[in-house]
């Protein structure tokens, strides 16, 4: 198969294409994506998240002990992400006029031979007139750090609906406040704070710096101003480190905490592509491993569920567009994936998700040529 025959949106993910040879590759923009709410768009680099403002409708109530049992995986993450030893502070960083964090996004991916990655996904069970075109595997280099939170803390709903979220990212040096920013005097941890409103209802960011000037970033969305304020009341620091007092928002569930040193400015990991078709379009659902517990990455609105004893996260894009994210390995992530009215054919292909043996015909079969 020749470049010019790939499906589109493989070869807008194609990170050498001739005459962009600087340019941000799709599958790293993805990672920015996760947060920004987007769905497989080549993002700039500077992107504000896109927050889920209506509600999802009804996919099903969640059983009291399936939430509790989600909730049950917090996670404490010791040392650092896989990859570069470099744990500076990140400095590619900024305050925008709304008070979001804006990141620096950069990276770099080099193809892998589908039968020498170590994710080999594949779809063992297919819906009625779905097949696999082709699958692509990519070695990554990308931004890790401002993407990154240092703590995250949810508010889960009886049947699953994130409530509110608290995020706290840090430590760093150079974060420009600066700007057409403008914020208001507060206190966070005994330190002095600049607040920021959001553009969104009910969203609220602090930045701070320690007596050791160590700068912090928090936000909480999901609570009124004064809610907001006890919810970030609760967070402290300890040197690099972010804590939580829980008695400052009981319905609140620590979800994830990093201790140790900072994480790295850059971190590696894989990515892996799967392109299928469901006889009308096609569908690019892409894999990223080296990730906190997919629960971490719920937003206000989203959905919490278990599919086939995994994490999966339904949502929306900015209000518009549903989409599937699913856990199907430990720190593996299936990226927002479309659903376009049919969430159970999704499902379907998820829950079916095995790792191929790595001499398995199919890999060579399937495998993306140039």
């Amino acid at each position: 198969m020749t470049r010019t025959k790939l499906p589109a949106e493989l070869y807008d993910a194609d990170p050498v294409r001739a005459g962009a040879p600087e340019e941000i590759t799709r599958l790293t923009a993805l990672r920015a994506d996760v947060d920004a709410r987007r769905l497989a768009v080549a993002a700039p680099p500077s992107v504000r998240p896109a927050r889920p403002r209506r509600g999802l409708p009804a996919f099903g109530a969640l059983a009291a002990g399936v939430v509790t049992m989600v909730l049950a995986a917090v996670v404490v993450v010791p040392a650092l992400w896989p990859g570069d030893s470099d744990s500076a502070p990140f400095i590619d960083a900024a305050i925008a006029a709304d008070g979001s964090l804006q990141c620096g996004n950069g990276g770099f991916n080099a193809p892998v031979r589908p039968d020498r990655s170590s994710l080999r996904l594949w779809p063992t069970t297919l819906p009625q007139g779905w097949r696999v075109v082709t699958v692509a595997a990519t070695s990554n280099r990308s931004m890790s750090a401002c993407f990154t939170p240092s703590l995250v803390a949810t508010a889960l709903a009886g049947d699953g609906v994130v409530t509110g979220r608290l995020t706290v990212t840090g430590p760093a040096r150079g974060i420009d406040s600066a700007g057409d920013a403008a914020g208001a005097d507060d206190v966070v941890a005994g330190h002095k704070a600049t607040r920021f409103t959001g553009v969104w209802p009910d969203t609220y960011s602090w930045l701070w710096s320690d007596r050791a000037g160590r700068q912090w970033y928090a936000e909480v969305t999901g609570y009124p101003l004064d809610r907001a304020k006890a919810v970030v009341a609760g967070v402290g620091t300890k040197r690099d480190e972010a804590t939580w007092r829980a008695d400052a928002a009981p319905e609140m569930k620590l979800l994830d905490r990093r201790t140790g040193a900072p994480y790295p400015r850059e971190r590696r990991n894989e990515s892996w592509m799967l392109t299928l078709t469901d006889g009308r379009q096609d569908r690019s659902i892409s894999f990223e491993s080296g990730n906190r517990p997919l629960i971490s990455r719920a937003y206000v609105g989203d959905r919490v569920g278990q599919l086939a004893g995994h994490t999966e996260v339904v949502g929306t894009n900015g209000g518009e567009q549903t989409f599937l994210r699913y856990e199907p390995l430990p720190g593996v992530w299936a990226n927002p994936t479309a659903v376009y009215g049919d969430l159970a054919d999704v499902r379907t292909v998820m829950a079916g998700l095995r790792v191929l043996p790595s001499d398995d015909e199919r890999l060579d079969r399937y495998a993306a040529k140039d």
